[in-house]
């Protein structure tokens, strides 16, 4: 099912349920930080729980989403997680959590605004902060990815 839907420069475009259902989520998350259900997205879209639900599995086939296991409950809608983690972005006046540090790098940029990044080193435990303002990040930190990006959905969890 595809509906006719405003775009950002006031243009139609025909999106599907998934798209639909993924801009709702995320939109959702840049609004509140919190993932919305399965029934709140139904009733911002129009549509049936059931339709949502099967939207929500498809997008986590295609790794949009990470659902919460056994559920439809949102987890991670990356660069967003929907649960408390250690990365926390904030512009100054809103806070989200990332699910690790490499997207909370993006989060900011993706959102348009300058802000802060506040995390903890996995090895040591130190406190890590980054100013992110504009195309430029301040702080003194080596980035470590321990995963090969081609094993990270083996277990995104752990990655």
């Amino acid at each position: 099912m595809r509906r006719p839907t405003r775009v950002y420069d006031g243009s139609v475009a025909y999106l599907s349920i998934d798209a639909l259902a993924r801009l709702q989520v995320l939109e959702h998350l840049v609004r509140t930080s919190r993932a919305p259900a399965v029934s709140q997205v139904a009733a911002e879209l129009g549509v049936t729980d059931r339709e949502t639900a099967e939207a929500f599995d498809r997008l986590e086939k295609v790794h949009a989403f990470v659902l919460e296991e056994g559920t439809r409950r949102i987890e991670m809608a990356p660069p967003f997680s929907a649960v408390e983690t250690s990365h926390v972005v904030s512009d100054g006046e809103r806070e989200w959590f990332s699910s690790c540090a490499w997207e909370a790098l993006g989060l900011l940029p993706l959102l348009g605004c300058d802000g802060t990044i506040r995390s903890v080193c996995p090895d040591c435990e130190a406190q890590i902060d980054l100013v992110v303002k504009g195309k430029e990040t301040t702080g003194d930190v080596i980035f470590h990815i321990a995963v090969p990006a081609k094993h990270w959905w083996a277990d995104i969890r752990f990655t």
